[in-house]
């Protein structure tokens, strides 16, 4: 019987560290995530993600697009815009000699994927996934030209994990496009903040406060195997110093257990653990 008593008590005090953790873990943190890709000539380069939103003001960029997610930590969050579109992937000749370009539809847009974790120091963690498509040339050929080249789909796909302050602007990835008549440069520009701030410190005690406490509930458990009165005072013992109330019943063989509905789901496990742990012989 002891050493039963022994092999519960310990398995009751893993169901209780286990418990204790998840209550005590603070809640996600709410973030939002805004996300720019931008387009500029190689004239304007920029060495920071600072440089690259002074020239959106400035109106130095050729083409911007801008995204803003809201979410939870450790929860991802995805926006997807696309199309499908078609396009002009060869030529065709008919019975009467004439040239006329085929069509194919393909799928465009961008597609944003992040999730973010926040650090003990407040900084925020991120895994950032973009994909971006787009038609290229953005003109269908010349159906005239037999020497043109079809349209097709050219992709940018940027995948990174960076770490910043939160509110502060980074520079996740930076692209340079270089081609006989003119070169481009393209950047992505991440910034993560809460939402809602950071987490607020732990406040004065409830019972101090007056605050309400967790509806407590009355149960009843039915003992198969064990010992009622010996059984209330294992968990009495095990379950010293918590809010709730034990009381044997040797009548019915039962235990009466008066708690939250936490503490209850606790005692219902180290109840049925203690009592199969005491077989019929």
């Amino acid at each position: 019987m002891a050493m039963r008593s022994l092999t519960a008590g310990c398995c009751a005090c893993f169901i209780l560290c286990a418990l204790a953790t998840a209550e005590d873990a603070p809640p996600p943190q709410a973030i939002t995530w805004e996300i720019v890709i931008a387009e500029a000539p190689d004239a304007a380069a920029a060495a920071s993600a600072a440089s690259v939103l002074e020239m959106e003001k400035a109106g130095k960029l050729t083409w911007i697009a801008r995204f803003r997610l809201a979410g939870l930590e450790n929860q991802p969050a995805s926006i997807k815009f696309g199309e499908l579109t078609p396009v002009v992937t060869g030529r065709a000749i008919s019975t009467t000699g004439r040239n006329f370009p085929s069509y194919s539809n393909m799928s465009v847009g961008t597609n944003v994927t992040a999730v973010s974790r926040v650090e003990r120091d407040g900084a925020v963690v991120t895994d950032l996934k973009v994909q971006q498509s787009a038609i290229s040339p953005s003109q269908p050929p010349d159906p005239a030209d037999l020497n043109a080249t079809p349209q097709g789909v050219v992709t940018f796909n940027v995948e990174a994990t960076v770490r910043g302050k939160p509110g502060e602007p980074l520079l996740v990835s930076g692209r340079q496009i270089r081609s006989s008549k003119e070169t481009s440069q393209t950047w992505v520009v991440l910034t993560c903040s809460f939402a809602s701030g950071p987490a607020a410190a732990p406040g004065p005690d409830a019972k101090a406060t007056g605050a309400a406490e967790p509806r407590q509930e009355l149960k009843s458990y039915y003992l198969q195997y064990a010992a009622a009165p010996e059984t209330a005072r294992l968990l009495q013992e095990i379950f010293a110093g918590q809010p709730l109330t034990i009381i044997p019943d040797s009548r019915l063989n039962a235990v009466h257990i008066q708690a939250a509905p936490a503490r209850q789901a606790a005692a219902t496990a180290v109840l049925t653990l203690m009592d199969a742990s005491n077989p019929k012989k």
